[in-house]
């Protein structure tokens, strides 16, 4: 599915898409048809939907630039896989694809406008290193605590002990 945030008036669609192994609380689009998938999901919303578009994804490099070359309607491609970092201009609208380092040593900082006017979108993204010297905020740490959380519980419902000392 998709998620439409408002920001001011601005209505920004965010699509996640993943690699095909992924478990079953999503749905399974072999990566060679995820174009086709995403052109086609495009379709079914109502024109003026959306002003800014965004895919975070988990996709290898290729697929991320098959996407950017295909879906001129994309502001932005963000997301992991590789495990290093890329900072990439894709596609005849030079959509920029994002990719900090695995394991959050470093992040994405983005900055975005978007000219209500002009229909523009800009993109000033900073790639920054991730140490203890960055204090953790609060709301960011509690919803990260949750996600790590249902991951290690996720790893015991399958027989695992992730906390062990081996």
């Amino acid at each position: 599915s998709h998620k439409i945030l408002t920001i001011d008036t601005v209505r920004i669609l965010l699509i996640g898409l993943t690699i095909d192994g992924t478990g079953k609380y999503v749905r399974i689009i072999n990566q060679s048809s995820l174009v086709d998938y995403v052109q086609e999901y495009l379709k079914l919303l109502p024109n003026n939907t959306y002003d800014v578009f965004i895919a975070i994804t988990h996709l290898d490099m290729a697929t991320d630039i098959e996407l950017a070359s295909k879906i001129p309607q994309l502001n932005l491609i963000m997301g992991g896989h590789e495990h290093d970092n890329f900072n990439y201009l894709r596609g005849t609208n030079y959509i920029p694809i994002n990719k900090a380092d695995a394991n959050a040593f470093t992040v994405f900082i983005h900055r975005c406008a978007y000219n209500i006017d002009t229909k523009r979108f800009r993109l000033y993204s900073t790639l920054a290193q991730v140490t203890y010297e960055v204090p953790n905020e609060e709301n960011t740490e509690a919803i990260a605590n949750y996600w790590f959380n249902l991951g290690i519980q996720g790893f015991q419902t399958l027989g695992y002990n992730p906390n062990a000392i081996v």
